[in-house]
């Protein structure tokens, strides 16, 4: 259970980020793209990496620490349905340790908009970020702080899905332990 979630952030993040590091290289270095964010160096594609090597691992060790302190809690509604799992996830005495799990899983999953946007405009030259320009001049935000913004409210709206998910992979990785390391469970 606590490797599957600790997988699931490495791995989610890993793609993302990597994708989101390679289009935005593209987008800057052959297309003219400029950053909206101030404190990325993009002069090579190892710059733009090395801060992110450094969040994956206080990612992975804020999953590990969660998955750790909350693992009797998650075992025990495991069991019982989606429900009961998500109850025991946000509505108990380890309400860090849920937020320690949540917030990088979430934060890893929702890295697919940078994508998303960074693909759009090498696709068609158009980026979704210049639907944001108004919202930040009314705010008085940089576009970055405004994006940085989005980012949370939809991680925010995802509270749910993103639950969801947690609770399969912790599921799988019950069954996987229950019937051995040969064999794969069935009926998720």
């Amino acid at each position: 259970m606590t490797k599957g979630l600790v997988l699931l952030f490495a791995v989610s993040f890993i793609i993302f980020t990597g994708l989101d590091a390679l289009t935005t290289w593209v987008a800057i270095h052959w297309h003219g793209f400029k950053e909206i964010n101030i404190f990325t160096d993009t002069s090579s594609m190892s710059a733009i990496l090395l801060p992110e090597i450094v969040i994956l691992s206080i990612g992975i060790v804020a999953v590990l620490v969660g998955a750790l302190w909350k693992r009797n809690d998650m075992r025990m509604s495991i069991d019982r349905g989606f429900r009961p799992f998500y109850q025991s996830f946000w509505i108990s005495r380890r309400l860090l340790a849920s937020a320690l799990i949540y917030l990088p899983i979430s934060l890893a999953l929702v890295r697919v908009l940078p994508v998303l946007s960074n693909s759009c405009y090498l696709l068609i030259g158009w980026s979704p970020i210049r639907v944001l320009h108004p919202l930040s001049e009314m705010l008085g935000w940089s576009l970055f702080r405004t994006v940085l913004l989005l980012h949370g409210i939809i991680g925010g709206a995802l509270v749910v899905p993103i639950t969801y998910v947690i609770y399969r992979v912790c599921r799988y990785g019950q069954q996987a332990a229950a019937v051995g390391p040969l064999t794969r469970p069935t009926g998720l």
